[in-house]
């Protein structure tokens, strides 16, 4: 008996994974605060503030683009994990925040 190919209607196209999505926003994560870690190093003060405030809505600019381009390609489960990810980044930077209680500095 010979294999019969499966036809284009039984194969299904890759959805991604929900753990690649998070693989993914983690690196993410971790290479913006190396970056931030090495801007406030060498920037004022003035800098490290606002970068430890934000920590968790600045990634997300980076995260967005990511998330829009994984549900292009198809990757619906991809870009849940970076959804997951980019919520959980949010959400724990507003709790850090209040329970810290950062105000804005008043600059000038």
């Amino acid at each position: 008996m010979e294999a019969i190919p499966p036809s284009e209607e039984q194969e299904r196209p890759s959805k991604g994974s929900i753990g690649r999505g998070i693989a993914i926003a983690v690196l993410c994560e971790f290479g913006f605060l190396v970056v931030e870690s090495i801007v406030s190093a060498l920037k004022a003060n003035s800098y490290f503030v606002y970068i430890l405030m934000f920590w968790g809505v600045i990634p997300l600019v980076a995260l967005i683009p990511l998330f829009i381009i994984q549900v292009q390609r198809g990757h619906s489960r991809t870009a849940n994990g970076i959804l997951i990810i980019g919520s959980i980044a949010f959400l724990l930077n507003a709790a850090c925040d209040a329970i810290v209680g950062i105000r804005i500095p008043h600059i000038g």
